[in-house]
């Protein structure tokens, strides 16, 4: 089993591992969450390590028959099937859209680097030049994959470098050979430059994933308004008939009436403003469920989930009222009203056509008499 890197929906739970994961200026929750994701990585990446752990401690062992090394091994591969439970557990989680087991994944990260630390401090300690010189390299090399890999959690990542080559320390002042003595200053430097870059990188990955957050949002917002623009409703609309099924939902079509005398009267910047008071009260007059776009100019939709045709002229009547009362605009102020064309989903049908319908039902209530709320036209029934 092969759980890919994903983007996960919740933060750590534990209190610790909440600090561990956190940094010094929090970022936004869902980009943390995003960022904490890349800890998530394949089991091909897991099993990497596996081998060249479990290879280092062999060799080790063949050269220096020790049952500490044996223990070893059998830790590594304690670690790596923790691992592969922790996955299967996830990937139920997962389809069944449940909270992934986010802090275990942190904690078994804390224990593999742990054992790096102690292996290369065994090696280095045997008094074996080929060991002396594998072991931390080998470690070196896990540390680099660590903070190449990473960035999404810099304190966390500063305790796993620390785990990895710290330890050696301890074996370098017991081994008794003072030209090795050098590695008490060499080991600190290495530490010190890659804690530099573990910042650093974090603060390149931050930057990078909040310029793509900005571009995602600009690429389906309004930016006058901050409603979802036409792409950003369409695959809500999408999204919400795919997860619906047969169940039934309203899409109501807004269009202002009057607005052009205020855009042409007061001007475009005082008819942005209005614009942003509609948004706003649209926004006000609608349950936390609904979601509103604005598709350009002065129309606007709302898609309102788990309403049905009464529901939705309810709501059509509260949006009507909440336009409709006077905008702070010159002396007098100024008036617009709204008329709402009521679409309810059906079986079967594409976003495009729910909002065609949608469009339909919105002339009709311009041809009533404008402010007010019309249904779309009853489907043909089959012959």
């Amino acid at each position: 089993m092969s759980v890919e890197r994903v983007t996960v929906d919740v933060l750590p739970r534990t209190r610790p591992v909440r600090w561990l994961t956190g940094s010094r200026i929090p970022p936004p929750p869902d980009v943390q969450a995003r960022m904490l994701g890349t800890f998530m990585v394949p089991l091909s990446s897991g099993l990497m390590g596996l081998c060249g752990g479990v290879g280092l401690k062999a060799l080790a062992a063949a050269r220096h028959p020790d049952p500490a090394f044996l223990w070893l091994i059998g830790a590594e591969f304690l670690i790596f099937a923790l691992r592969v439970g922790l996955d299967h557990m996830t990937a139920r989680a997962a389809a069944r859209g449940r909270a992934v087991p986010l802090d275990a994944y942190f904690v078994l990260g804390l224990a593999w680097s742990a054992l790096v630390g102690v292996t290369t401090a065994l090696c280095f300690a045997t008094g074996d030049h080929v060991l002396q010189v594998l072991a931390p390299a080998t470690m070196m090399g896990m540390v680099n994959g660590i903070v190449m890999r990473d960035s999404g959690a810099p304190r966390y990542l500063v305790v796993l470098v620390l785990l990895c080559s710290v330890p050696i320390l301890g074996a370098v002042l017991l081994c008794g050979e003072p030209w090795l003595l050098i590695l008490l200053v060499l080991v600190p430097i290495f530490i010190g430059s890659t804690v530099a870059k573990v910042f650093e990188l974090h603060r390149l990955y931050l930057a990078a994933i909040l310029a793509e957050r900005d571009s995602e949002r600009r690429a389906t917002h309004d930016a006058l308004t901050g409603l979802y623009n036409r792409a950003g409703l369409m695959e809500a609309l999408g999204q919400t008939l795919q997860r619906r099924g047969s169940e039934r939902f309203a899409l109501l079509y807004l269009d202002l009436d009057g607005f052009k005398a205020v855009n042409d009267g007061f001007g475009h910047a005082v008819g942005d403003r209005v614009l942003q008071a509609v948004a706003e009260r649209v926004g006000a007059a609608l349950p936390r469920s609904c979601v509103a776009a604005r598709l350009g100019g002065d129309e606007f939709v709302v898609l309102a989930p788990d309403c049905g045709a009464e529901e939705a002229e309810r709501l059509g009547a509260a949006v009507i009222a909440a336009v409709g009362e006077p905008y702070p605009v010159g002396d007098g102020g100024a008036r617009v009203g709204v008329s709402v064309g009521i679409a309810c989903a059906e079986p079967g049908f594409s976003p495009e056509r729910l909002l065609a319908r949608a469009d339909a039902a919105l002339y009709q209530a311009k041809a009533g008499g404008k402010g007010r709320w019309a249904h779309a036209p009853d489907l043909p029934q089959a012959a």
